[in-house]
């Protein structure tokens, strides 16, 4: 997956260089409207990449972001989505329970993303 890292250290949506490095050496917001923004502005030329800002029962907000085409839409909605929604604990202390697909990992700064990738 290092054509994901290939095509951010090299985007052009930047007016330099030094402008992506520093939202990727930025941490990651509390704030979910923040976060999204900041995908927005990361991955703006990756049309199949999907954001998805979910209100959780609790009144949290959460931010589900997948690439289209790579994952099957009725898993997403299954195991990640309706858990989530339905969920009344409170989504910081059983987050891995939450989400049963797929691994989950908990990191703190926007370059840890781009390396997962």
């Amino acid at each position: 997956m290092g054509t994901f890292r290939k095509w951010l250290r090299g985007r052009q949506a930047f007016r330099t260089q030094a402008q992506a490095n520093q939202i990727l050496n930025d941490t990651i917001s509390a704030s979910v409207s923040v976060n999204a923004q900041q995908i927005s502005r990361l991955f703006s030329e990756i049309p199949q990449l999907i954001t998805r800002t979910l209100v959780l029962k609790t009144g949290q907000k959460a931010l589900l972001v997948y690439m289209e085409g790579l994952v099957d839409k009725t898993v997403i909605h299954r195991d990640i989505i309706r858990p989530l929604l339905e969920q009344t604990r409170n989504p910081e202390e059983a987050w891995e329970d939450i989400v049963s697909a797929g691994q989950v990992k908990k990191v703190q700064q926007w370059k840890e993303i781009e390396q997962a990738l």
